[in-house]
């Protein structure tokens, strides 16, 4: 004879999930924000957690930024170094990837790469790297065709300045709106970079941007003395 059960037994279908589980020893393919977070404070370990075999590593974060740009803008070298020495992974890191290209998050789009913004924010040690170490070029343009030795004559970045033009800066390149790295110096008054670009560099000091104003014009302007010579 059939016995039913107690009211408060419970059933089998209860007792026995038919649900599939995933493979605990096969980690999730992580999301370039993740990675973009660990390069903000060089937390390498956190990043080594990451499954990265098939992340594309140059691809942008909700910002539009890829992890090498995050590093370098953060200064944190040994995360960049991380980066470009990463072995074993689908998707290389390209150190002259311009951020922005592609971005579908709605970030950055001027397409300055990570050799910009370290000369703009004044990372000697990351610059020096990025060229010497993972042969990044020096000469590459973003958007407006600005180039590393213009953002660091821009803020006045003399050791970055003098070592952009030991390895082939062009002194003499002008952007979009007809701005040399002298023009960005003298504007600011930043007159040892004028010295070294000039000097050094022999930059045309009568070169005009598309508002026909000259360096020395610049300069006068924003209440500057700086000498031609």
């Amino acid at each position: 004879m059939f016995t039913p059960p107690p009211p408060n037994a419970s059933s089998p279908s209860k007792r026995f999930s038919l649900k599939r589980r995933s493979n605990p020893a096969t980690p999730a393919i992580p999301t370039i924000d993740q990675l973009t977070t660990c390069a903000v404070t060089g937390d390498i370990p956190t990043a080594q957690l990451l499954n990265l075999d098939f992340l594309d590593l140059n691809s942008f974060d909700k910002h539009g930024h890829s992890a090498l740009y995050t590093a370098a803008s953060a200064n944190q070298l040994e995360f960049v170094k991380y980066l470009v020495t990463m072995k074993d992974v689908k998707f290389k890191v390209d150190v002259d990837h311009p951020i922005g290209t592609g971005s579908v998050n709605g970030g950055t789009d001027d397409g300055n790469t990570p050799l910009y913004i370290a000369a703009l924010n004044g990372h000697v040690a990351i610059v020096q790297y990025l060229v010497a170490e993972a042969t990044a070029d020096v000469n590459k343009t973003n958007n407006d065709l600005n180039m590393p030795l213009f953002a660091a004559s821009q803020n006045g970045y003399l050791a970055i300045v003098v070592w952009l033009m030991e390895r082939g800066a062009v002194v003499d390149a002008a952007t979009v709106a007809g701005y040399t790295a002298l023009h960005a110096a003298a504007h600011e008054g930043h007159f040892e970079v004028v010295q070294q670009l000039v000097g050094v560099g022999g930059a045309a000091v009568g070169k005009v941007n598309v508002l026909k104003k000259t360096p020395i014009d610049l300069a006068e302007e924003n209440g500057h003395k700086v000498s031609a010579h």
